[in-house]
């Protein structure tokens, strides 16, 4: 349903055939979901620096649930540290972003976590 408020009618017939009608104005009203959206720095992390900030850059919410192998925060800007990667590994990130209405949203990213190059 597209967001915004809607009318509400309802009409009577007796079993006479006499109708009555009535209108509530505006009596429900479907709230925007919002709109789920994160980054991360660095955006290349590595293997001896595991650890990212999380940036939010979601749209009308009001908490925030993360979710990834190692663990959850409800941190709006989570600092993430992945301790224990030995090889280069994709992580799953995902953010569920809930508005003051209790409407909710999600999105989800990869992260992967660079093996270092030394010389």
């Amino acid at each position: 349903m597209t967001p915004g408020c809607y009318d509400v009618t309802l009409t009577v017939t007796t079993d006479e055939g006499c109708t009555g009608t009535a209108t509530v104005v505006s009596a429900v009203c479907v709230a925007e979901d919002p709109i789920p959206g994160f980054y991360w720095e660095p955006a290349q992390p590595t293997i001896l620096d595991p650890t990212i900030q999380i940036v939010n850059i979601s749209e009308g919410g009001t908490s925030y649930s993360y979710t990834f192998e190692q663990g959850t925060s409800s941190d709006e800007n989570p600092e993430i540290s992945f301790v224990g990667i030995d090889e280069e590994t994709t992580i799953t990130i995902c953010q569920t972003v809930t508005s003051d209405l209790g409407c909710t949203a999600d999105t989800c990213a990869q992260v992967v976590i660079y093996e270092d190059v030394i010389f």
